[in-house]
Parts: C-alpha cells; structure tokens; sequence
C-alpha cells in the first residue's frame, strides 16, 4: 500500500498486482510506500481508495511461482499449494489471496494489470501529468518487466496449471473477488479477463 496525504489518495498494491510497475509513478508523486500492507489505517479511510488488481487465476500462478522460488518448496505442486493456501496452510499467503476480504471500503479506483496502461491513465492525476510521465510509461508500463501474464512458468503457460476441478476450487473459495473485480469465470479456459 501507498498512500500520499497531499493528494488524499490510498493505493492498495497487492502482491503480483503490478506493484513494481506502478512504483515509479508512486515514487513520481511522492506517496509514501508501506510495502503490499492490505489495511487502511483509519485516519485515511476518507482518501480516495485506488487498489491494483488481476484476474485471480493467472494470480494464483504467479503467486504460486513465488512461493515455489522463495521458499524452494520444489516438490509442492500447484493443486496441493491451492489446497494449502485456501485451508490456511500457508498463512503468508492467504491473507494476500483473499484480498478482498480485507477491503475496507469500496474502490474507487480499479487498476486491473490486464489493462495496466489504459487503467492507470484513468486516474485523475495521471491524466493531468501524461507529459511528464511519458519516460515512465514507455520504460515501465508499456515495457514492463515484470508482467509475467503471458510468459511461461517452467516452460508451462499459465493456464495450463488449471483444470476444470482446480479452476472450480479457486471461482468457489475466490467467487467474491471476480464479482467485486469483474473478472471472466473461464478464463483459465479462454483467455477472456
């Protein structure tokens, strides 16, 4: 999360969200940055409430290729990393998948990564600085790095870690996030966000 008392702004940015995409801007205007903290403190439930979200089946994935990497849990596959996280198993994690449990006020702001660039030029100021972050765009959103949407993970695409059991866990434990974030049900299936 970040916030910028200037503005009157709190941007949410959970994990594998864009977060590092979006750091530049944040940085641009001066936000105050407290890492991928999902709460908003009290004291700024007024501000603008902007938060960076992504389909929850592709970030699963990326989550799940976090874990793997970071913890070096090698042997874990993907369903048995599902089933942990959504039975607590991996406390860690949970609370950054159920993210929308800890909403505590609507968005007004949606940054979906799917449509980084567009979403981000919707912001208010954003729209007012598109010169002055011309670099920032070309260097970071449009050539993102980080953006793992679409690259493989172990020479896998990332939805071929789904199948129509895992896909059902994940709509039925994460129902509210696709609702809330209108997200396609099928698109582990067909691509559509």
């Amino acid at each position: 999360m970040a916030y910028n008392d200037l503005l009157k702004v709190y941007w949410i940015t959970p994990l594998r969200t864009a977060s590092r995409s979006c750091g530049p801007i944040l940085q641009h205007f001066e936000f105050t940055l407290n890492d991928h903290d999902l709460k908003i403190p009290q004291e700024k439930i007024h501000y603008y409430h902007i938060c960076n979200v992504r389909n929850p089946y592709s970030r699963l994935v990326s989550l799940y290729k976090l874990f793997v990497h970071n913890r070096k849990h090698l042997n874990i596959n993907f369903e048995e990393w599902i089933d942990g996280v959504f039975n607590d198993g991996f406390e860690n994690y949970n609370n950054q998948v159920e993210l929308d449990l800890l909403l505590s006020k609507p968005i007004d702001k949606m940054v979906r990564t799917e449509y980084l660039e567009n979403d981000l030029k919707e912001i208010y100021f954003v729209k007012e600085n598109l010169e002055e972050l011309s670099n920032i765009f070309e260097n970071n959103i449009k050539t993102n790095e980080y953006c793992d949407e679409f690259k493989e993970i172990d020479n896998k695409k990332w939805y071929s870690f789904y199948n129509l059991s895992i896909a059902d866990k994940v709509f039925k434990k994460l129902e509210k996030q696709f609702e809330l974030f209108n997200y396609n049900r099928n698109y582990w299936k067909d691509g559509t966000p």
